[in-house]
């Protein structure tokens, strides 16, 4: 009897410790529900591929859409727009770079008038519209516009995401002697905090001599640059990428 009692307690106790513990759960998720974002898939038929999107639901009347796609047609483009249809309405977002090198990202995000409610099924037709230059100071162009998907299910988010972009510079001397090399390199990383790859990245200097002045990162989101110079002094050496840069300063002696 005392066995079967004891039995009789453990699984009348054992039952409500598991639904305690599966409400946790459910409020742990519930909680942390703002916190949690979806990549999804996304491609285009020719122009882009397609490296992951975002699907954020912010309320009941706003969702914002964030799209990475890298430009795989082999020619520099300029100004890239983003259509996304979504049944009968079309909604436009922004994108950037103004400039994308061959082989480079561009990075699109608008938020659009719509809410949509989490877990919902989302399918929106893409037409990326970016002129194409046939030499790289894009005086002579072609007006492209690429069409593709995203497939998502909408995830709720309490605010839009600010696009963050990370960028670092460092050199592996910065105290040179005349014309010695110093190696420079540049880190560029994105949303979730993945590396940008085949971004165009901007680099200058006041003085000495630069191997490039425009270089793509590669597929870990790192490029690499060289500087000398003939002249002693004291050199700023400036990566930037849209409206992020950082420096690092070299001695020249």
């Amino acid at each position: 009897m005392r066995i079967q009692s004891s039995i009789d307690l453990l699984v009348a106790y054992g039952g409500a410790l598991l639904i305690v513990t599966a409400a946790l759960g459910l409020l742990f998720i519930i909680v942390n529900y703002d916190y949690i974002f979806t990549p999804t898939s996304c491609g285009f038929s020719i122009g882009f591929s397609c490296d992951y999107d975002y699907v954020l639901q912010i309320n009941n009347s706003a969702t914002q859409v964030i799209l990475y796609a890298n430009n795989i047609e082999g020619l520099y483009m300029s100004s890239p727009s983003l259509k996304l249809q979504l049944g009968n309405t079309n909604y436009s977002i922004g994108c950037i770079p103004n400039f994308i090198a061959a082989g480079g990202i561009v990075l699109c995000d608008g938020i659009i008038d719509k809410g949509i409610s989490p877990g919902t099924e989302f399918y929106a037709k893409l037409y990326l519209t970016a002129p194409t230059c046939f030499n790289k100071n894009c005086s002579d162009v072609a007006i492209n516009t690429y069409s593709g998907y995203m497939y998502a299910r909408a995830t709720h988010y309490n605010a839009p995401v600010v696009l963050p972009l990370y960028i670092n510079i460092t050199a592996n001397q910065t105290s040179l002697s005349l014309n010695q090399y110093a190696k420079i390199t540049i880190f560029l990383a994105g949303f979730d905090n993945k590396p940008l790859p085949g971004a165009s990245i901007v680099v200058s200097s006041n003085g000495g001599f630069l191997s490039s002045y425009l270089q793509n990162t590669n597929a870990t989101g790192y490029a690499t640059v060289y500087f000398h110079s003939n002249t002693a002094g004291s050199y700023v050496i400036n990566a930037s990428f849209y409206n992020i840069s950082k420096s690092v300063v070299i001695t020249v002696s």
